[in-house]
Parts: C-alpha cells; sequence; structure tokens
C-alpha cells in the first residue's frame, strides 16, 4: 500500500494526543480502483499502538516506544498470501511468517538508524522541524518481506488540493538510500501546523508502475 506504511516512522498523528485515539480515514486510489484507509492511534505509556485497515484487505498493527520508534510491525494480506511479524532487538530486525504463500524467516543486520513502518506517520515530526539534513531510516516493503534503508528530504512548502480544498503543506520525498535512489521515489504531504498527513503519491513496492495516492477525506480524533 501507499502506507509503507508503509507504513511508516510516524508516532502519533496529533502531537496533542497523548492518552486518547487518533482516527483518520483516506482515500487509496489506484487507477480505476478506490479503497478506504483507516488509521487509529492509541497512546501507551510506553510509546503508541498504530493501527491500519484498508478495503483492498491489507491491515497492519505497528508498536513503536516513547521516542517513536517501531518495535514490531504485524502485516497481513489474506488475498496475496501474505502475513507476518517482524522485532527489532538491537541493530537486527527479525521477520517470520508467509510472503505469497511462501513461508519465511529472515533477519536483517542494520545500524542505529531508527525503524519507520508507516511513513505517513512517522515523518510528521521531521516534517514541521524542517532540517537542512535528509532523515534516515530502515522500512520493511510489506508485500515482499525486505528491509531497506530509506532516506527522506523536505522538498519544499506548496499548496496542495486534499479532499477538493487547497490547502498548504510540506512536502517531503523519500527514496532508497544509495544506488536504487534512482529507481523509486514517493511523495507525502503533511500539515504545517500540527503535521497531519494529507496526501501521498507513490507506488505498491518498488517495482509497481501505476502510482497510488492516497488523500484524506475524514478527521475523527478526539480525546477520551
Amino acid at each position: 500500500m501507499a502506507v509503507l506504511c508503509v507504513l511508516s516512522c510516524l508516532l502519533a498523528l496529533e502531537p496533542a494526543v497523548t492518552d486518547g485515539q487518533v482516527s483518520l480515514v483516506y482515500r487509496q486510489s489506484t487507477g480505476s480502483r478506490e479503497d478506504r484507509v483507516e488509521i487509529s492511534d492509541v497512546a501507551l505509556p510506553t510509546g503508541a499502538v498504530l493501527g491500519i485497515s484498508i478495503t483492498s484487505g491489507e491491515t497492519y498493527r505497528i508498536e513503536t516506544d516513547a521516542m517513536g520508534g517501531v518495535i514490531s510491525c504485524s502485516f497481513d494480506f489474506p488475498p496475496e498470501g501474505t502475513s507476518w511479524k517482524a522485532l527489532r532487538e538491537g541493530a537486527t530486525l527479525r521477520l517470520d511468517g508467509t510472503v505469497q504463500h511462501r513461508s519465511v524467516s529472515r533477519t536483517f543486520q542494520i545500524d542505529d538508524h531508527p525503524w519507520f513502518e508507516s511513513a505517513e506517520r512517522s515523518l510528521q515530526a521531521y516534517a514541521l522541524s524542517a532540517p537542512s539534513e535528509p532523515v534516515r531510516f530502515w522500512m520493511i516493503e510489506p508485500y515482499g518481506g525486505s528491509a531497506y534503508l530509506m532516506a527522506g528530504r523536505i522538498e519544499r512548502r506548496e499548496q496542495i488540493v486534499v479532499n477538493g480544498r487547497s490547502v498548504p503543506a510540506v512536502r517531503v520525498v523519500i527514496r532508497p538510500d544509495g544506488i536504487l535512489a534512482f529507481l523509486w521515489k514517493s511523495a507525502y504531504w503533511f500539515d504545517p501546523v500540527d503535521g497531519t498527513f494529507l496526501r501521498s503519491q507513490s507506488v505498491r513496492g518498488f517495482l509497481a508502475l501505476a502510482p497510488t495516492v492516497l488523500e484524506l477525506v475524514e478527521d475523527r480524533r478526539f480525546v477520551r
């Protein structure tokens, strides 16, 4: 999904919310297909749990620590026979489950960069701080189950149209770090005031051709 995720990275949808649930609804368009994406964020004393549900069949559960780094991520996509869970242990990511109906057990050696599994979520603080240097982070591409080092950079502030309204936004572009940077990129737009993720344009995985657009259509944020 566009939520590269995933997801992701990504971790309170509204920085002011500390003890409640945040719910945002997005429209995901790929060619003529449209799906509904619901994102919920429950804050915990030790971090947060991010839930993502898509009508095309994908679901995510992402647990983060108090600093926003991902501790664990579960991804399920029954239509493609993919269901895995990944855990971070220091400089190691371990992924177990199935990918496209094949059993997998993979270990990725990573460095001290954070693990973001939802760029829409984890890049919010970066977009608000507006640093000149890129942010680097690890991400698991959910449909193939491989880990990549990514780099994100703020390109500019601009007006965009979100659900029929023109709004200001901060544009952040992410790419694989290193020589793969020329093969794939994804653009994300965030609210310059509170960091809310507004829109993205990307492709599913690193090889797909049809762009996927994710656009905010409903904001149901509340504090219990």
